[in-house]
């Protein structure tokens, strides 16, 4: 699978965060249960869709299935 330079940029932006966020639950009991997403805009379907996928890449899947563009997401 092949990303877009701004698909990766965004991908990398949202590691770093969740990298982050990681650290700040350690010791919450919340990381050992629950595994790291990573929510990402891609027009790999000639559309902009949101899709979501496990933080070390496996897992994707389309959210969103809109004619018109979908993005941000949070």
């Amino acid at each position: 699978m092949r990303f877009k330079p701004i698909d990766r940029l965004f991908i990398l932006m949202v590691l770093s965060k969740l990298l982050v966020m990681g650290a700040l639950w350690e010791g919450t009991g919340y990381a050992a249960h629950h595994k790291p997403q990573i929510a990402f805009t891609s027009g790999r379907d000639g559309n902009s869709e949101i899709y979501m996928m496990d933080a070390d890449g496996k897992n994707q899947r389309r959210l969103t299935n809109h004619p018109a563009g979908d993005s941000q997401p949070s």
